[in-house]
């Protein structure tokens, strides 16, 4: 049996036999168009019941391919809470667009703890997810970013810390996933 070389001309009517070039605009919906993720494992303290600190490892940008497009959001990560007293501790994340300096989403009350009695833990361990969703509006590159505090209303504690503070092992990470309308 002879094998026959192609060329480029020959390879590219095969491959794609009259059919229309697959891109975002003849994907049906619910295709996802995109995926853009980041992981991060830095560690990130924060004292303070009224600043925030960004998660910066797990900032994420995206430029969306059609202004009618869903962006689908999965965010998580490890939460520790250290110094905790007798009382009500809890965690406040805010989803922002920096780009555009717009909060798209607040969070509050994450990973509560209650510590009311004779007995108390003084520190806690306990993951965070959170799911997201906007319409992409337009085709302009925007950055997100989570940024969190310690609870204003509940603050019996002296630190939460983002990522695991032994060898920096608990991994955060940020997902958006832009899906065809």
């Amino acid at each position: 049996m002879a094998l026959t070389k192609l060329n480029n001309a020959a390879i590219s009517s095969i491959t794609n036999a009259g059919l229309p070039a697959l891109d975002h605009t003849n994907m049906p919906a619910g295709t996802i168009i995109q995926v853009k993720r980041n992981v991060g494992s830095t560690e990130y303290p924060n004292t303070s019941t009224s600043s925030y600190v960004t998660i910066a490892d797990i900032t994420t940008s995206i430029t969306p391919k059609a202004a009618n497009s869903i962006l689908f959001f999965q965010i998580s990560g490890l939460c520790f809470t250290t110094g905790m007293s007798s009382g009500q501790t809890g965690t406040e994340f805010i989803l922002e667009d920096t780009t555009n300096s717009v909060e798209k989403e607040k969070y509050r009350g994450v990973n509560f703890t209650n510590n009311n009695g004779s007995s108390y833990q003084t520190q806690s361990m306990q993951q965070f997810c959170f799911n997201f969703s906007e319409s992409a509006s337009n085709t302009n590159a925007r950055t997100y970013a989570l940024k969190f505090r310690i609870e204003p209303t509940f603050d019996n504690c002296s630190s939460i810390i983002i990522g695991w503070p032994d060898n920096n092992t608990g991994p955060q990470s940020m997902v958006i996933y832009e899906i065809a309308q």
